[in-house]
């Protein structure tokens, strides 16, 4: 069935911009996204891990009383 649907669904992704769901007896199976939403969430997810890793860095160079 997916198959049989690839364009709709691909269509409903570029046009969203949001994953589209594919269920199995009403149970969410698979999340299906165009490569470009795809390679958006991945910038922003390391650029998340970037800051993440900064904070962390300037916070273990903190003492006690949260001075550097």
């Amino acid at each position: 069935m997916f198959h049989s649907k690839y364009g709709e669904i691909a269509k409903m992704c570029k046009e969203s911009g949001q994953p589209v769901y594919i269920t199995t007896d009403g149970n969410e199976e698979l999340a299906v996204m165009d490569i470009r939403s795809f390679k958006r969430l991945q910038r922003a997810l390391h650029i998340r891990q970037q800051l993440l890793d900064a904070l962390m860095k300037k916070v273990s160079k903190m003492d006690f009383d949260g001075e550097e």
